[in-house]
């Protein structure tokens, strides 16, 4: 595992939790997060974040702690885990009834 950030926010119209990729757009899947490993890398999420507030594409970004595994990028912080599973209601709604988050049960 490595240690490193990634860029999260809300979409603007429609207030779902999105990671920028590495392509520049937005995912609500954590694990295809823009992993960035050093300060450089931090800068790119930053000038990312500036352009994306401006155009009013997101709101509420925030860079936050990630680690790079074997089966993708996840946040470190149980918030953000929380975040990037969707809503605590049930299983059978938000990302963990959309796409298979079983491997970072436990993360």
């Amino acid at each position: 595992m490595s240690a490193g950030h990634i860029l999260t926010a809300n979409l603007l119209l429609t207030g779902d939790v999105v990671f920028l990729t590495p392509a520049g757009d937005w995912s609500v899947r954590a694990d295809e997060a823009r992993f960035a490993e050093t300060e450089d890398d931090v800068a790119v999420l930053k000038a990312a974040e500036a352009k994306a507030v401006a155009a009013n594409i997101v709101v509420s970004t925030e860079i936050i702690g990630a680690e790079k595994t074997q089966v993708g990028v996840w946040p470190t912080r149980n918030r953000e885990q929380i975040r990037a599973k969707g809503p605590t209601v049930h299983e059978a709604f938000g990302n963990q009834a959309r796409f298979d988050l079983s491997a970072f049960e436990g993360a």
